[in-house]
């Protein structure tokens, strides 16, 4: 027998609703899956184009997510995040070229390094385990 609790019971007045878990916390933002977590990326990424940095609110969404991931440290150089900034650029890796994310020195403008969203949210863990 299979037995999944995907939502919790909550009493608004005389009503019931059933509300997702939030599973996990980004930014303020709760969410219940993973999935989740990659969407509202989409939705905050959009359609920006080549060299575009994103607004305020998608940067410290990404940062506060971008901090799972396993080379953060690396990636960024163990530079304060208050001297970085996310722009969309092209990727230089020859067998897969793609858009995505970099990671930018703001008083230099230097790129340090592309980052994925989808490997920091593999590496997310539930907020009832940090």
């Amino acid at each position: 027998m299979l037995s999944v609790r995907l939502h919790r019971l909550s009493v608004t007045g005389l009503r019931l609703s059933l509300k997702p878990v939030a599973k996990y916390m980004i930014a303020g933002e709760s969410f219940a899956t993973k999935d989740a977590v990659n969407k509202r990326c989409r939705e905050l990424v959009g359609d920006l184009k080549i060299a575009h940095s994103l607004e305020d609110t998608a940067q410290v969404f990404l940062f506060d997510l971008l901090q799972h991931h396993p080379d953060w440290k690396v990636k960024t150089q163990r530079t304060p995040i208050d001297q970085l900034e996310l722009t969309i650029d092209y990727c230089y890796n020859a067998a897969h070229p793609c858009f995505g994310l970099h990671i930018v020195h703001k008083p230099t403008g230097l790129k340090l390094d592309d980052i994925s969203w989808k490997w920091a949210t593999r590496s997310l863990k539930p907020n009832a385990t940090k």
